[in-house]
This record gives C-alpha cells, sequence and structure tokens, in this order.
C-alpha cells in the first residue's frame, strides 16, 4: 500500500459493518484504522500482485486517490504481461 499512496495516513470512505479479523497467510495487514480494524492487506511475496481493502475505491463519495488502486493493478497486469512476451516480441514493441 505504501507503494500506491506513500506512507502516513489516508482518508478513505469506510462505511462496512463487517471487516478481517485474521489475515491468512502469506499476506499483511497494510492499512489499520484508528479503532483497529483492518482497512487494507497485501501479499507478501513479490512473485504477484495482491491487495484488498476494506473501504470503496469505487463509491462516488471516493477520493481521487481512490483511482490509484485501480491504476496500481493495471500496472501490475501490464509488467507481467510485458515480462511474458518473447525477448524478440519485446525487441520488436520497443523498436
Amino acid at each position: 500500500m505504501c507503494k500506491i499512496y506513500g506512507e502516513g495516513e489516508i482518508v478513505v470512505n469506510s462505511e462496512h459493518r463487517q471487516a478481517i479479523q485474521r489475515v491468512a497467510k502469506g499476506f499483511a495487514a497494510t492499512g489499520i484504522a484508528l479503532d483497529g480494524v483492518i482497512e487494507a492487506v497485501e501479499h507478501t511475496g513479490d512473485n504477484w500482485f495482491a491487495v484488498g481493502v476494506q473501504w470503496q475505491p469505487a463509491s462516488p463519495s471516493a477520493s481521487g486517490l481512490d483511482i490509484q488502486v485501480f491504476r496500481a493493478l493495471v500496472d501490475a497486469a501490464s509488467l507481467r504481461t510485458n515480462a511474458a512476451q518473447p525477448t524478440s516480441r519485446k525487441m520488436a514493441l520497443a523498436g
């Protein structure tokens, strides 16, 4: 989440009645509200992109910062696609 939003606090539209109690193996709680509710989790490995947020980034009341979650997903998919292309194809695209 720090790569997406930077370090520090952000304001989110957190209006939920359920929350994560325990984080699954391989994941870490990376966003925690002042009341202790886990608001964001992410996979701890570098081999794939996986984040989860409790707030509503697609909500009409979302802030301009919320689009960054979607941009991060698109960027991760793009990097993975480019890495999977054969070298000759990469060179053709770059040239």
